[in-house]
């Protein structure tokens, strides 16, 4: 016998059930990602050490460079390039043209290249 509302639930459970997976792999690939920018990071600070920049100024770093962002900044601008920003516990994907704005407080922002370009940063005030 025809039923449209058992029609109407079975479809309903089918595309929760499907939602549920997108989801699920989607977290998984948000884990890996952030799993292999931390250890490209990680690599990279052992490379560069902490150094120190100077407000004003432009920055480039090349593919795989990350630097500690040390006093912290007001502010940094992307002139080129696409950078990932770590801080506070926040993974950051800032492409040419975006701002970011420090606020006061946290761990010093580590910020490097995504991918295999350099990127220039503006160091703003």
């Amino acid at each position: 016998m025809y039923d449209p509302i058992a029609l109407l639930v079975e479809q309903r459970q089918k595309d929760m059930a499907r939602e549920a997976e997108r989801l699920r792999l989607l977290q998984e690939a948000r884990i890996a990602y952030r799993k292999t920018q931390t250890g490209i990071v990680s690599r990279a600070l052992a490379a560069v050490g902490q150094r120190l920049i100077d407000w004003g100024t432009q920055l480039t770093l090349e593919a795989g460079e990350a630097r500690r962002l040390n006093p912290l900044p007001p502010g940094i601008r992307i002139l080129s390039g696409r950078a990932w920003l770590s801080w506070k516990g926040k993974d950051i994907v800032l492409n040419q043209g975006q701002e970011y704005r420090f606020q006061s407080g946290g761990d010093e922002p580590v910020i490097s290249s995504v991918g295999q370009h350099k990127i220039v940063i503006e160091v703003v005030r």
